[in-house]
């Protein structure tokens, strides 16, 4: 957390606050969040103006004048804020508009990263030696030569950034669900015809999660701009609904710690989500 919705929830709401006005300066109350010397990026920030707010995968990006970016990495516990926090015991950064107004960057665990990138920088950073093709834009032909040259599942798969960016544990589950396939089922064993299947599956769902505001779980640490929760985690189908029953037959959800990923459960329906022979 947060995944594609969440941050695409968070860059819709922060673009019409943001885009077109002057970046006057950045205090930086925990340096621990920059990837730079603090020093370098308030004097680099100061008093520009913010032509772009946009998102690749899971990274929130903010396109400056002298073609410039803000690269922020939210990770598990980071949150990009309109309105001041309650405490600022976890304030990270603070960003100073023109206007009188700002947006905290504000992380309970100091888990993001935020840096500032050139032109050149940024092109590295989001070539494929960091990122697949975003989720809600990779082609069907382009899904299914990237799972043809894996030999692993699909659903450890599909959290690689390499191979498609902005699928995080929650949405994996829910897609696989979605599509009734086995998280364990080998990548390279989906046909052109599943692939399409799944492909339509990730556009649903994470479309869907991104109209409902994304999915704040029960730790909380999901907010958007305004300190609001989402709301798709009460749509989930299989992410953290063990032992409930299957929405779609009469199983029930399972959870479970699959190969490739020890540290993180996968949930789904030993039922309608039948693992195949021999894996």
């Amino acid at each position: 957390m947060p995944e594609l919705p969440e941050v695409e929830t968070v860059v819709q709401a922060l673009r019409p606050c943001l885009q077109g006005c002057l970046l006057t300066r950045v205090i930086v109350h925990d340096p621990r969040v920059l990837e730079i010397p603090p020093r370098s990026f308030t004097e680099r920030l100061r008093k520009r103006h913010i032509q772009k707010v946009w998102r690749r995968g899971k990274w929130i990006l903010i396109t400056l004048d002298g073609h410039e970016t803000i690269l922020i990495q939210l990770r598990m516990t980071g949150q990009m804020l309109l309105v001041a926090p309650e405490r600022d015991q976890h304030l990270r950064l603070f960003f100073e508009l023109e206007n009188g107004k700002g947006c905290w960057y504000y992380d309970t665990r100091c888990l993001g990263h935020i840096t500032l990138l050139t032109a050149e920088q940024l092109e590295e950073r989001v070539s494929e030696r960091y990122l697949g093709p975003d989720a809600l834009d990779i082609s069907q032909s382009d899904l299914f030569g990237r799972l043809q040259s894996t030999k692993r599942n699909i659903k450890s798969t599909l959290l690689d950034q390499r191979v498609v960016s902005g699928i995080g544990n929650i949405y994996a589950d829910e897609i696989l669900f979605k599509m009734e396939v086995h998280p364990e089922t080998p990548a390279s064993g989906l046909n052109r015809n599943q692939v399409s299947q799944l492909r339509r599956a990730i556009r649903s769902v994470l479309r869907k999660a991104i109209k409902k505001g994304g999915s704040t779980l029960r730790d909380g640490q999901y907010q958007n701009v305004n300190g609001k929760p989402g709301y798709f985690q009460m749509e989930h189908c299989a992410y953290g609904r063990e032992g409930e029953p299957c929405p779609r037959c009469e199983g029930t959800i399972a959870r479970k710690r699959i190969h490739g990923l020890s540290s993180r459960s996968s949930y789904y329906c030993p039922l309608c989500q039948e693992k195949p022979i021999g894996v």
